[in-house]
């Protein structure tokens, strides 16, 4: 499974005002002027990058995605990690999983850590297999925004704004193609450190699984901060059944910008 081209295609306006903290309504001529402005510095700085690999899940798997889905699945990988990438072997020894088998926990093999929490492992319950990647805008970003504070405070939150949005893009136009290649089979949500109830402190296994600095020059802060600061990190699972997907939010909802709910601070709770 080649790893897929990082792309930024499109910076929603919508997202970016979502991120503003705009609520609804008329927006300014200005404010409207400045975002469109931040979109093309933004398009024009960024140097989108991209890096995975594919794990093998057996750990704790029932019939029902086990020997089937592992058979299944064959195909998309070679030895759990995915074809043409220079990727270091993982020094964990399987007895590290042994005590997760025996708890029927859903872990990929090789991965070198143990993911967390019970969220990603009902993301990952009808998967033979997962994704664990990195996307990053660059360094050009973090430097367009440093400058433009130092002058004009209010366009660096805007260009922070359609920044946080364009990463955003990459990671969907980066999951889309996954899916394309991965047909005819799904892929579930991407999950990332910090949702749910997957620790944020994952970030750094995360990382370190997929040799981020080496390969795409993400390198990581002791809090656990990504630098350039416009980078991800997610795993995604690749399922034989169709995967429910979330809503993806009130960006992307046709009554975004004149939602009552949205005016008042709140949310029409939409799943």
């Amino acid at each position: 499974m080649k790893t897929p081209e990082a792309r930024l295609t499109d910076i929603n306006t919508n997202e970016a005002l979502y991120y503003l903290g705009y609520k609804g309504g008329d927006i300014p001529d200005d404010i409207a002027a400045s975002i469109e402005k931040a979109k093309a510095e933004v398009m024009k700085a960024a140097v989108p990058r991209g890096v995975m690999r594919v794990f093998d899940v057996t750990a704790g798997c029932e019939e029902s995605c086990g020997e089937r889905s592992g058979e299944k699945f064959g195909e998309l990988s070679k030895d759990g990690i995915a074809e043409n990438e220079d990727s270091r072997e993982s020094n964990v020894q399987n007895a590290e999983f042994a005590e997760l088998n025996s708890r029927g926990g859903r872990q990929p093999d090789g991965l070198g850590f143990e993911l967390k929490g019970g969220d990603v492992q009902k993301l990952l319950k009808e998967c033979g297999k997962v994704i664990l990647f990195a996307v990053t805008l660059g360094s050009g970003i973090d430097m367009l925004i440093k400058r433009r504070s130092r002058t004009d405070m209010a366009e660096a939150v805007i260009i922070d704004s359609c920044a946080s949005t364009a990463i955003e893009n990459v990671c969907d136009n980066f999951c889309a193609d996954l899916a394309a290649e991965a047909a005819p089979y799904f892929l579930t949500d991407r999950f990332s450190p910090g949702y749910g109830d997957l620790p944020f402190e994952q970030q750094t296994d995360f990382c370190r699984a997929l040799d981020i600095e080496r390969r795409i020059g993400v390198t990581l802060t002791p809090g656990g901060l990504m630098l350039p600061q416009k980078s991800v990190t997610a795993i995604v699972g690749i399922a034989d059944t169709e995967q429910r997907m979330r809503f993806r939010g009130c960006a992307y909802c046709s009554s975004f910008k004149n939602c009552s709910y949205r005016k008042n601070g709140q949310s029409c709770g939409r799943q």
